[in-house]
């Protein structure tokens, strides 16, 4: 029996498949109706790079200015919950671990708590390190969506700022509500993880940023697909963009090549 395998980001095997002939490839060239492909621009961050302890680089927080000089708006995607991936103590050296799977502990500031998102694990944010007890160590390390909130409000204080994340979107309803007041233009910045990346329409969303770098383990856990599943996650943000400008603001642009 015949099968159709559609998809915008195939996977590696079935790319194989395709060059081994195994597979027929069948490619669209264009988007539905007039729709055009948005530009999409790499910034190589050690070239550009942010201010100490920020993750957006210059050029990026220019083009989100712009945009919003033009009556336009903008989105930072990012597929991290919480405020930071790792929690380390700059004495020892110590990570904030999982004690059931050895995941890295995220914290989540709003909350004060660090949580695995494997298995549901959570503790309280502890005063001093559990390993060598040094008071007021532990640092956060990358980014998550909620300091990317924060540094976003340090950049564009004016800017009515929407998060999108299953941590703030709680319900079916409450994502339903999002989507209106962004279609509505009563939000000029969103910033979120992959519920963004749902083929939504916003005909005034023209600037979309995805944000750090795609490495090779989830968490702490070493991920050997964890390459393709970033890229997978990242590249239907694009569409979104109803017309003509996209920017990609990576670590690197090595570290987007698979």
């Amino acid at each position: 029996m015949p099968a159709i395998l559609v998809s915008a980001t195939p996977s590696l095997e079935t790319l194989t498949n395709v060059e081994n002939g195994r597979y027929e490839h069948v490619t669209l060239h264009r988007r539905h109706g007039s729709a055009t492909l948005p530009d999409v621009c790499l910034v190589d961050m050690r070239r550009a790079p942010p201010d100490r302890g920020q993750f957006l680089s210059p050029q990026l927080i220019e083009a989100v200015k712009a945009t919003f000089d033009r009556q336009e708006q903008a989105m930072l995607f990012l597929n991290r919950r919480g405020y930071a991936p790792l929690t380390l103590c700059r004495a020892c050296g110590h990570r904030m671990e999982c004690p059931n799977c050895s995941a890295w502990l995220v914290e989540h500031r709003a909350r004060q708590i660090l949580t695995c998102h494997h298995c549901g694990h959570h503790e309280a944010l502890p005063e001093t390190c559990p390993a060598c007890e040094a008071e007021s160590s532990l640092v956060a390390i990358g980014p998550g969506i909620e300091r990317v909130h924060e540094e976003a409000r340090l950049h564009f204080p004016e800017a009515r700022i929407l998060v999108m994340a299953s941590d703030t979107l709680g319900s079916p309803s409450a994502t339903a509500e999002a989507v209106r007041r962004i279609s509505d233009h009563e939000i000029d910045l969103v910033i979120g993880t992959q519920i963004v990346a749902k083929g939504w329409h916003f005909p005034d969303l023209t600037l979309v940023a995805s944000l750090m770098r795609i490495s090779g383990s989830v968490g702490g856990i070493c991920a050997p697909l964890s390459v393709q599943c970033s890229f997978c996650i990242r590249y239907p943000v694009v569409p979104v963009v109803p017309t003509s400008l996209v920017r990609c603001c990576c670590r690197a642009i090595w570290e987007i090549t698979l």
